[in-house]
């Protein structure tokens, strides 16, 4: 398929902007099936606004001070990355989805 640039309304600026043919080329290699919305420095602002949040939090497992991608609900135990990471090694226990041998069969 032959791409060709075009060019595109932005809907947040409603400026004009290319939608260039090797960048068609890329969303098509991607599967992406929409095109572009935003021109380039809108899709910069709306990047800039969305800010990641970090919050302060003390480990419940080893009482560091420590800071986590999200803001805790309180409802469960949150933890610093090196004890996560040791959490995450270990085998899960809890409920078992196999259910277990029936010793009368």
């Amino acid at each position: 398929m032959d791409f060709v640039d075009r060019e595109l309304t932005c809907v947040q600026c409603g400026s004009m902007f290319a939608f260039s043919a090797d960048e068609q080329r890329f969303f098509r290699e991607r599967g992406f099936i929409n095109d572009p919305k935003r021109c380039k420095q809108c899709k910069t602002k709306t990047a800039i606004g969305r800010r990641k949040i970090e919050t302060r939090v003390k480990c419940s497992e080893c009482g560091i001070d420590s800071t986590v991608p999200f803001k805790p609900r309180g409802t469960r135990p949150v933890l610093c990355r090196v004890c996560f990471a040791k959490q995450s090694e270990q085998p899960q226990t809890g409920i078992s989805l196999v259910r277990p041998a029936d010793p009368t069969e």
